[in-house]
């Protein structure tokens, strides 16, 4: 999978808003990178400027990405959909593990119940592993309470059915369980991740902020491979993994698209005119839905986060595919990010 971005020093020139239904913003239509419009050049290209082992992380990235979506089998049909947000905060709606196990056992049957039943024990407690939530998605798709609803759910993209179908058996990752697989991943050699004890991990725990395995640098020092923790949103940390970092200078008038999304004019503009500086941050995660009940938003996916050097604000994609502004990274107050002491 290769990074679309594409640079040009032509005029700007206008660029027509995407035209989308909500689901194909918000899980669909994620692409690797961001393409530049005419009046942008890029600086730097920082984290993969080298064939180094951040580009091979890289790489290692997008291929969980890609596996993260399935894909699942629907009426004959091949299906790809990432796993949707599953938490299990005190503050969440969403319902104990045992709650979704009792009924996906009795949605399943008692043969297949037996060969899923870990998996979905794993796959109900927001930290699965990406066989564990499909094996467990897929069995519900092929039951025959499964199939009824997913014909109940006609009339909707057969992605988000998939995702209800997720949601109501509370399947899933949250942040920190995406965050786990991509920190791991990304340092894995010849297919095979190395031990979460390595970086001070728990079995399924990320606590970045406590390893005495990890060394903590400002984000302006964010690469491929780091993981971020923002904090506090509510109480609540947020974790993501970084897939690249480039450092851009837009021109006057010119427009940015990042993810098919552009950022306000107002947010590109540099008060002390002239070009602006921008840093670019693509990070992978598992987003929260805001208690969405068909499970539509949020889930695993890739955003883009924009820094304007000249101001210091912020532009995050939101769950809806679109930037909001902010004083700090996704509207948290605080962002460290956290690498291996051992990696320089």
């Amino acid at each position: 999978m290769s990074d679309p971005m594409r640079v040009s020093t032509a005029r700007p020139r206008p660029v027509p808003a995407p035209n989308e239904p909500r689901f194909e913003r918000a899980v669909r239509g994620r692409a690797l990178g961001a393409r530049l419009e005419p009046g942008v050049t890029a600086q730097g290209v920082a984290s993969l400027s080298k064939p180094s082992k951040q580009a091979a992380m890289g790489r290692r990235l997008d291929a969980l990405l890609e596996q993260s979506r399935g894909p699942y089998s629907v009426a004959g049909k091949s299906v790809g959909v990432t796993p949707a947000f599953r938490s299990l905060h005190p503050n969440s709606a969403q319902h104990s593990p045992q709650t979704y196990l009792h009924k996906i056992k009795s949605e399943v049957g008692p043969s297949v119940w037996k060969e899923i039943a870990m998996s979905a024990a794993h796959a109900t407690g927001s930290r699965g592993s990406l066989k564990d939530i499909q094996r467990v998605t897929q069995a519900l798709i092929d039951s025959p309470l499964g199939k009824k609803r997913l014909e109940g759910f006609a009339k909707q993209p057969p992605e988000l059915a998939i995702r209800r179908l997720m949601k109501e058996h509370g399947i899933g990752l949250d942040c920190k369980g995406y965050a786990l697989h991509g920190f791991l991943e990304a340092r894995a050699e010849n297919g095979v991740r190395p031990p979460n004890a390595k970086y001070g991990f728990g079995s399924t725990d990320v606590q970045p902020h406590v390893s005495n395995k990890l060394k903590e640098l400002g984000i302006d020092s964010a690469r491929t491979g780091d993981l971020i923790r923002l904090s506090p949103d509510g109480g609540r940390d947020h974790n993501v993994i970084v897939r690249s970092k480039k450092d851009l200078v837009v021109a006057p008038g010119a427009s940015l698209v990042a993810l098919g999304k552009s950022p306000s004019a107002e947010f590109l503009k540099n008060p002390a005119g002239g070009p602006t500086k921008i840093t670019m941050l693509t990070v992978d995660g598992a987003w929260g839905d805001g208690n969405s009940n068909d499970g539509a938003v949020g889930g695993v996916e890739r955003r883009v986060w924009l820094r304007n050097e000249s101001t210091g604000m912020w532009a995050c994609l939101d769950r809806f595919g679109d930037f909001q502004i902010s004083k700090g990274p996704a509207d948290h107050e605080s962002a460290v990010v956290y690498r291996p002491k051992a990696e320089p």
